[in-house]
């Protein structure tokens, strides 16, 4: 399994990093739960190992200005049983549906010094294309939001709020909001704050953001 998950590495272009890293790089690790439900079939995740090797080049594409490289730490795949997750009919409050995602999201927390990225299709009725829960340090990341393929930008971004980075409302600011393909760039003031809380490990703080929409 060990060689497994190095060969993943190296086919994401992480093996210079874990190998030999460069003086000042960050490595941190993520493990990727891919979700089914027992009750949701229609939420199950459908991203291959092929396509969560792209997720992590594109995010270190994102983050290598921060001198920050995301490694695969493992890729587990997670049943989540109906008394976790029940039926859904599309009226619940969102807090409601928030709150059945942090649930399934506790049923796969272990390492407090790991990043977790729980994989599903879409967030049942929620027009949201990603959410960091502090308290599992999960980031819920989806394919679509309603039939559009998400940007992975924003996996990106999400894990910007797992270092305790807020929104910005500098338009090109990667911690922006709002769809944007030009969302990219961290200020100096981002990337020392990320850099100190990515040595700690993933941001547990109360007041984090939980990204839904409004």
């Amino acid at each position: 399994m060990k060689r497994f998950f190095l060969y993943l590495r190296r086919l994401a272009g992480l093996d210079q990093v874990v190998i030999r890293p460069p003086e000042g790089i960050l490595r941190l690790p993520i493990t990727f739960f891919r979700y089914t439900f027992e009750a949701m079939p229609a939420l199950d995740c459908t991203y291959t190992q092929a396509d969560i090797i792209k997720m992590v080049r594109t995010v270190n594409s994102l983050w290598r200005q921060a001198h920050v490289s995301w490694m695969i730490n493992d890729i587990v795949d997670s049943v989540i049983p109906k008394d976790v997750f029940p039926t859904l009919d599309g009226t619940e409050d969102k807090a409601v549906v928030r709150n059945m995602f942090y649930a399934a999201s506790q049923t796969t927390f272990g390492d407090p010094s790991v990043w977790n990225v729980s994989l599903v299709e879409r967030f049942a009725h929620l027009p949201a294309g990603g959410i960091y829960f502090p308290g599992t340090h999960t980031v819920f990341w989806v394919k679509y939001v309603k039939t559009r393929e998400i940007d992975q930008r924003i996996l990106a971004h999400e894990l910007g709020h797992s270092l305790g980075l807020a929104h910005s409302t500098e338009p090109l600011n990667l911690m922006g909001v709002g769809p944007s393909n030009e969302r990219q760039l961290l200020t100096d003031e981002q990337i020392a704050d990320a850099r100190v809380q990515g040595a700690v490990g993933p941001a547990d703080r109360d007041d984090m953001p939980l990204n839904l929409p409004a």
